[in-house]
């Protein structure tokens, strides 16, 4: 039998009936966030994990659905198959995030709050740490916007394009995940927000780009809160039908 990796069942802690499920997850989980197990590890097939938690093959099967579905672990089939560590992917994260945050009605207030904290400490992180090749991006996409005025939803795709290169350029994964999911919370309303002031968007991005290549932390950073207070204020009614519909529930 193929060794998990240096696990056996002296490893994991023998879980309860009750909730058996749940625990191997939970177990599994701090193991990752401990620093125990690490990316592309082997954990066992089906039968050895149930073996080693001292469970039935059921319990095991559901523990490895659910961490499968949380981005956790991967399934290989065949004969080396079996649970691997997933190698990671913080797009996953970004996407089920905002799905939850969705979910639990959010105002265009909070999510204003969270892209300011964010956004503007990405750009101050960009004016330092930018390569070359970064800038070389943000200055493609911004030549790819100005030919791209009369066509709202590509200016609207590559005004998305430019905040999350300006995300990337912080050299931070944590902010680029962060900023995807905002982003993707704010897309109905902001869509129609940059149809209609597609010039001073356009200028606002340059200003801030000029900012960044120029080293300018300070004022990428205030240059993107200038821009999100400017913005909110056209989202304020928005905010209020959202915070209303919530309150009924």
């Amino acid at each position: 039998m193929k060794d998990p990796a240096g696990k056996n069942e002296e490893t994991w802690t023998p879980v309860r009936a009750r909730s058996s499920s749940s625990q191997i997850v939970n177990q599994i989980c701090d193991a990752l966030f401990a620093g125990e197990i690490s990316s592309g590890q082997f954990l066992g097939s089906e039968a050895e994990l149930a073996e080693q938690f001292g469970v039935s093959r059921f319990p095991a099967r559901d523990a490895l659905r659910t961490l499968e579905a949380l981005g956790v672990i991967e399934i290989r089939m065949g004969a080396e198959g079996g649970a691997f560590v997933a190698k990671g992917n913080p797009h996953l994260f970004a996407r089920a995030l905002a799905i939850q945050l969705q979910l639990v009605g959010l105002t265009y207030g909070e999510i204003f709050d969270a892209q300011k904290a964010v956004e503007s400490f990405a750009a101050e992180l960009a004016a330092r740490q930018a390569t070359e090749e970064d800038l070389a991006l943000i200055s493609d996409i911004l030549d790819e916007m100005a030919g791209l005025v009369d066509q709202p939803d590509k200016f609207f795709d590559r005004s998305l394009s430019f905040h999350i290169a300006i995300s990337k350029a912080s050299q931070s994964r944590v902010l680029v995940a962060q900023l995807e999911m905002i982003g993707q919370l704010l897309v109905p309303e902001f869509k129609r927000f940059a149809n209609k002031q597609k010039d001073n968007v356009l200028q606002r991005h340059r200003e801030l780009f000029e900012h960044i290549k120029n080293g300018e932390g300070d004022k990428a950073r205030a240059h993107v809160c200038d821009h999100i207070d400017a913005v909110r204020v056209h989202f304020s009614k928005a905010d209020l039908n959202r915070r209303a519909a919530v309150e009924k529930k």
